[in-house]
């Protein structure tokens, strides 16, 4: 299946990609996390799953961005991963949470809709506004972009001021009112307010997963999504950057974890073992007392 139309060539013609390709394979815990993330890194999709760029600014490096956060959301969070691509939720918008009172009541709202129809504003879309006139809401196929979007703080901090990611098909977005919007990285424009029912996922913090799931109920899918503003690698403007020593801790961090998990594993092991082998030894004891017995009464 071809899932990308620029070729492995291409984007291994960036500085950085290679190494950053390598360092994703080695935090691989197993044959299968390294197959997806090769797929990903080096096709550009997984399965049915084809990273987008049919809307809005592409070029390999933006394919470059879209591929590297997919395979960090692999890396961090494989349950997430395996949704997003099983429900081909293509696009994603970032904010704060302290939105989602209002999401849940009005949608995803551009500034000036919540303006027009006295929504309070809440979060970092008031920031970026621009000159004065905000009448879209953006909506954006590399999922680090959205991410960085839900970093911008509010103006207050409550118990809701933490970073949240909502996720949406292809085919939900286009039977919304997409407009093209002027702008330096992967975005496109929809018109006013994006409806709640539209919404496929919203993902946050995994220790926010139930103040969230209680708020939004059964219909939308909450799904974990950490380390939003921590990584070891920042793509961007052409240029790719790797922190070490960010990606040594993680690396060890991941190693600890192997290996508690196999301490756990042979722990498990090593006492149903013991279990058997006792239950073994009063089985041999039982029939070797069995046999004393039938022997003392023949003779």
């Amino acid at each position: 299946m071809e899932y990308s139309d620029y070729s492995l060539d291409q984007l291994m013609s960036y500085s950085g990609y290679k190494e950053l390709c390598d360092m994703f394979l080695a935090l691989a815990q197993d044959v299968e996390t390294k197959e997806k993330l090769e797929s990903v890194l080096y096709d550009g999709g997984y399965k049915n799953y084809k990273l987008s760029g049919d809307i809005g600014k592409d070029n390999p490096f933006i394919d470059i961005q879209r591929r590297l956060g997919l395979a960090y959301l692999l890396l961090r969070n494989p349950e997430t991963f395996n949704q997003i691509v099983d429900n081909n939720i293509i696009y994603f918008h970032g904010t704060s949470a302290n939105a989602l009172p209002g999401i849940l009541k009005y949608g995803i709202n551009s500034v000036d809709k919540s303006v027009e129809q006295g929504i309070e504003v809440t979060t970092g879309e008031e920031w970026s506004r621009a000159r004065g006139k905000r009448d879209f809401v953006s909506f954006t196929d590399v999922l680090d972009i959205a991410e960085g979007y839900s970093s911008i703080s509010p103006k207050e901090e409550t118990e809701l001021t933490f970073p949240i990611v909502f996720g949406t098909t292809k085919e939900d977005l286009m039977n919304s009112n997409i407009m093209r919007i002027h702008s330096d990285v992967p975005e496109v424009g929809v018109r006013d307010s994006f409806p709640t029912e539209s919404i496929s996922c919203v993902m946050v913090p995994s220790s926010k997963i139930e103040i969230i799931k209680k708020m939004v109920g059964p219909k939308v899918r909450v799904l974990p999504i950490d380390d939003i503003q921590e990584r070891f690698y920042y793509a961007y403007d052409s240029n790719i950057y790797i922190d070490k020593d960010a990606y040594e801790q993680l690396k060890s961090s991941s190693t600890k974890k192997e290996e508690n998990l196999s301490g756990v594993k042979e722990s498990v092991f090593s006492r149903t073992l013991k279990r058997i082998k006792d239950k073994k030894n009063a089985i041999v004891d039982l029939v070797k007392g069995e046999q004393f017995d039938e022997r003392r009464t023949i003779k």
